[in-house]
């Protein structure tokens, strides 16, 4: 009797395999990053603000706009315990990136679009908020 191979829940697109491997210079973080997805992503609804509240699933850990969701790297079980985010920022983990990603146009539940580290879209944030406002940041 042959065994059928399991078709994996979560697929990388070819250009989220290249920043993984770019942005993420660790080996074992970026194993952990992939056995993550696998185990965390999940379908997120697009929320208005007034849906969203104090515990909305739109945040800098999870949301969506359109077809695109993002979850931060880690597991529900690691996002509870409190080393999984050290106050060192040389040490680094799971917990340090997003990963965006869609429902799979294949046999895969979800498609890996890209990833990105959490410094650099906290950046995009402030830049963002500082253009809204009228303000510059300060270089």
């Amino acid at each position: 009797m042959q065994h059928k191979p399991s078709i994996p829940r979560v697929s990388w697109s070819p250009e989220a395999i290249r920043e993984l491997e770019l942005t993420v210079k660790d080996r074992s973080v970026q194993e952990d990053l992939k056995r993550n997805a696998e185990e965390t992503l999940h379908q997120i609804q697009e929320r208005s603000d007034e849906d969203r509240g104090e515990h909305g699933e739109h945040s800098a850990d999870a949301g969506r706009v359109g077809e695109i969701m993002w979850h931060r790297g880690w597991t529900h079980e690691q996002q509870g315990q409190a080393e999984w985010e050290p106050e060192d920022p040389a040490d680094d983990g799971p917990w340090n990136y997003i990963l965006f990603y869609r429902n799979a146009p294949g046999p895969a539940v979800f498609e890996v679009l890209a990833v990105r580290g959490r410094r650099e879209i906290a950046d995009c944030w402030h830049q963002m908020n500082d253009e809204e406002h009228g303000g510059s940041s300060l270089t």
